[in-house]
């Protein structure tokens, strides 16, 4: 399923706000790419894009189990951008319209793993 900028994947309907337990379930399986993140910005405060690719990463971990379609949408604009560039990196710069839609989805959830 291959989605342009123009045929962004359906927003589902607005789910309830997470549980607690839930919040902490995700925290617990996105840790990597969140510490990772922090990392990131405590060297950098002034580089936004030296950690734009980490924010990306640990908004697509929420994603991937709260906004599924996102997430492989995000995945797979990603990949093909990345087979198109020399450093893969800078493939996650392509696909901000991608971040854009799971950091929208993630929000309807109550759920900003940015926060």
């Amino acid at each position: 399923m291959w989605w342009s900028k123009k045929t962004l994947p359906p927003q589902p309907p607005a789910a309830e706000p997470l549980s607690k337990a839930e919040q902490k379930r995700l925290k617990k399986k996105c840790v990597a790419p969140l510490k990772a993140l922090q990392s990131c910005k405590r060297a950098n405060p002034d580089l936004p894009l030296a950690y734009a690719r980490l924010e990306s990463r640990a908004i697509e971990c929420y994603a991937e189990v709260l906004a599924p379609q996102q997430a492989l949408a995000f995945k797979e604009c990603y990949l093909q951008k990345a087979e198109e560039q020399a450093h893969p990196d800078y493939a996650a710069n392509d696909c901000q319209t991608y971040v854009a839609a799971m950091q929208d989805a993630l929000k309807q959830r109550g759920c900003d793993p940015l926060q």
